[in-house]
């Protein structure tokens, strides 16, 4: 009676792995980067965002969209594993960016073979706002309206 608890138990431990190991190896993976340049601007700059997403795998991935707090949604498509894909895109600084720093977050999501749920890394980059510049640029602007 031992022994067949013993197998029992055992046969539930290896379908339990089984299970674990397809789970893990269906989801997929991708990692999101980020830069920013430049990272110190005034009222008016246009600071570039490059994007960069890789697919680690083990599966490739559909419907990739990259949401940034500041540009919105990116529709990046899929990406197959291995792939990468790269852009850049521009904020141009206004006033809900004042007074600063400008915090900048995207996270990237996917669906897999499964159509289940893949979300990278967040990545956030700040950039510093020269608010004497700018205010002296807005006072400036006023001025000229004004004469």
């Amino acid at each position: 009676m031992m022994k067949s608890l013993m197998k029992k138990l055992l046969f539930l431990i290896i379908i339990a792995n089984l299970l674990f190991i397809s789970a893990d190896v269906a989801m997929g993976a991708f990692v999101l980067t980020k830069t920013a340049n430049p990272t110190s601007v005034s009222f008016g700059d246009t600071i570039t965002y490059t994007y960069g997403l890789s697919n680690t795998g083990p599966t490739d991935l559909h419907n990739v969209v990259i949401n940034d707090n500041k540009l919105g949604a990116i529709a990046v498509g899929n990406l197959s594993v291995g792939g990468s894909w790269s852009q850049p895109l521009t904020h141009k600084v206004g006033e809900s960016d004042m007074p600063g720093p400008l915090r900048n977050t995207a996270r990237a999501t996917g669906l897999n073979a499964t159509n289940g749920t893949v979300t990278s890394n967040s990545v956030t980059r700040s950039v510093t706002l020269d608010i004497l510049d700018s205010c002296l640029l807005q006072w400036c602007l006023v001025l000229l309206m004004c004469e």
